[in-house]
């Protein structure tokens, strides 16, 4: 995962199969329906809950290694984080803290238990 444009990231996570049991001389993987329509998701089952699923591509490929040549075939599934979890869970509470941080300045010098009390109000606001 590369994380530098988080929490506005996308990621490509793929899915392996292949054989290294039997090479390609007694086993070849192929896409049933051909590579752009074999790899189907149902609306029902891909709801994540930090992630959109915004679409997948295949490929397969050829692996020579010294036992022989095997087929490999990848499908990665390209996902996009969700902002409003990120909104609600980390960004507004930071705001609304530093927000209620700052009004404390406002309150009179000389009443120092209502600037004492309000100084801590944004951490029993947001600890759960």
């Amino acid at each position: 995962m590369r994380l530098m444009n988080f929490p506005m990231d996308g990621h490509a996570c793929p899915l392996k199969f292949g054989s290294y049991a039997y090479p390609m001389s007694e086993i070849v993987y192929t896409w049933k329906k051909g590579p752009q329509s074999s790899v189907e998701v149902p609306q029902e089952s891909s709801s994540l809950l930090q992630y959109d699923l915004i679409g997948q591509t295949v490929s397969s490929e050829r692996l020579k290694s010294n036992t022989g040549e095997y087929v490999i075939m990848t499908v990665h599934f390209h996902l996009q984080r969700k902002m409003g979890f990120f909104l609600i869970q980390t960004y507004i509470p930071c705001i609304m803290t530093v927000i209620l941080a700052q009004v404390s300045f406002w309150i009179n010098k000389e009443s120092v238990p209502a600037r004492t009390v309000f100084g801590n109000l944004p951490l029993n606001l947001f600890s759960v």
